[in-house]
């Protein structure tokens, strides 16, 4: 049995906690951009998957969906993989980000920074890529538990990985590790950075993209904050947008981090709001590419 498989038999049921990673709003505004620049069978094979996920939260949005066309579903299913961490299920924890390393140049004869983990968001969306691409067995007749039932749990935790995890990869604290002598053992995608309030730490301060939107929102408000960014960075404008190698997304974010997200702090203060600014202004750009690609990856694997 395949790890997205097993993955999905075992937490289906869990019950739901709020989301973390960008932030509950940050997933839900890159899923509403991929919603508007994806067809119509695409979304509707999405959807389809997505109902299938026995989760508290997503059949919630599946019985208040005003639209008849399954967007909150899948706007929902964006937060399923933070939603079962909070849980306190652990096993795909490793699939949020990939710690690529910064070492401080006085400490680079020092510092030998660990291996990459296997399983990091890059082998993440690779793996879960490929089996949303695997269309389901036929079901043997007169047979209830069937290998196409399994595919298709394979493929609805493929989605919902890709949903949640093309979002992570695009947000540049979660492609970084940064190795010196306070942090011989990495700062863990600047956890360990703290700030004053009411950050807390780097990594918290960027998951909330600088607070350029709430935490929480309304439904109104992430279409009409997803309007405005499509408006303010067109899709026509996005070349970069069918770079869809993971690969390639992990280097931006990581080189993102190491220009603008380290540089100007001082550990336990507020940043400054040319910090913020600037924060902000790249979080959204981010937030439009991972959508506008999770489109365009959307597109390629589920339609024919």
């Amino acid at each position: 049995m395949n790890r997205l498989l097993l993955g999905f038999l075992l937490v289906v049921g869990l019950p739901a906690h709020p989301a973390a990673a960008w932030n509950a709003t940050g997933h839900r505004l890159v899923a509403q951009l991929a919603w508007d620049e994806m067809s119509g069978p695409a979304r509707a094979q999405a959807v389809s998957l997505a109902k299938t996920v026995r989760h508290p939260q997503i059949q919630k949005a599946a019985a208040r969906d005003q639209d008849g066309d399954g967007r909150e579903v899948f706007l929902e299913a964006s937060l399923w993989l933070d939603q079962i961490r909070a849980s306190g299920f652990g096993l795909f924890d490793r699939w949020h980000y990939a710690n690529l390393p910064i070492i401080a140049p006085a400490d680079r004869n020092a510092i030998t920074p660990p291996p990459q983990h296997a399983d990091n968001a890059m082998w993440a969306i690779a793996t879960a890529r490929r089996a949303l691409s695997t269309p389901p067995a036929p079901r043997p007749t007169g047979q209830s538990t069937a290998p196409g039932q399994q595919a298709d749990g394979a493929r609805a935790m493929a989605l919902l990985t890709l949903l949640h995890v093309v979002g992570d990869l695009h947000q540049p604290m979660h492609a970084v590790s940064r190795f010196d002598r306070q942090h011989p053992k990495g700062d863990r995608g600047g956890n360990s950075v703290v700030l004053g309030p009411p950050w807390g730490n780097l990594h918290r301060l960027w998951d909330g993209m600088a607070g350029a939107y709430g935490a929480r929102s309304t439904d109104s408000e992430i279409r009409e904050w997803a309007d405005n960014l499509r408006k303010r960075h067109p899709v026509a404008r996005m070349g970069a947008r069918n770079k869809l190698d993971p690969t390639v997304w992990a280097t931006e974010s990581h080189q993102l981090a190491v220009d603008a997200a380290y540089p100007g702090l001082t550990s336990g203060q507020v940043p400054d709001d040319a910090y913020l600014e600037r924060a902000r202004d790249i979080s959204r750009q981010r937030l439009v590419l991972a959508g506008y690609r999770l489109a365009a990856l959307l597109e390629a694997t589920l339609v024919e």
